[in-house]
């Protein structure tokens, strides 16, 4: 089906596996260290609302519900509602002088304009996912250099 989606990106950080958990279990830095993520506001303990800017010109609204937040597992993981509609989980692993960080998304397109152009513009999506990864991945092995409890 064409405006399903199913991502899988493994990113490498110089990071204690423990540190990295602590910054991607924090929803409230990610507009610090990802540029993508324009907005993240607290709706409560377990859920946030999140607005997301790639590179296309669409801007994605989705509210996160945490389903999983597993420090000894290493395990994170949202519910995605709005105009995705899914799941995000990261794993995070002791890995080679650092951490080894595997991000899993499985979603379907809820908004309309996406689902329209999805037959012709469906390769152009996935592209402007890995380029917003690339950006994410840049961006948090940046934040985790700096000293932990510094500001952005």
């Amino acid at each position: 089906m064409l405006t399903r989606y199913r991502f899988r990106h493994t990113w490498l950080v110089r990071e204690e596996p423990e540190r990295a958990f602590d910054v991607l279990a924090d929803l409230g830095t990610y507009p610090s260290w990802w540029p993508q993520i324009r907005e993240v506001r607290r709706i409560d303990a377990d859920r946030a609302s999140v607005r997301v800017l790639a590179y296309l010109p669409y801007t994605l609204r989705l509210r996160l519900h945490r389903r999983v937040q597993d420090r000894r597992q290493g395990l994170l993981e949202v519910a995605i509602a709005g105009d995705l509609e899914g799941f995000a989980r990261w794993r995070i692993e002791p890995g080679d002088g650092g951490a080894v960080l595997l991000y899993e998304q499985e979603v379907r397109t809820r908004k309309r304009s996406l689902n329209v152009l999805a037959p012709v513009a469906r390769w152009a999506f996935i592209l402007n996912h890995r380029a917003m990864m690339r950006s994410g991945e840049r961006g948090l092995r940046s934040f985790l250099r700096r000293p932990a409890g510094t500001a952005g």
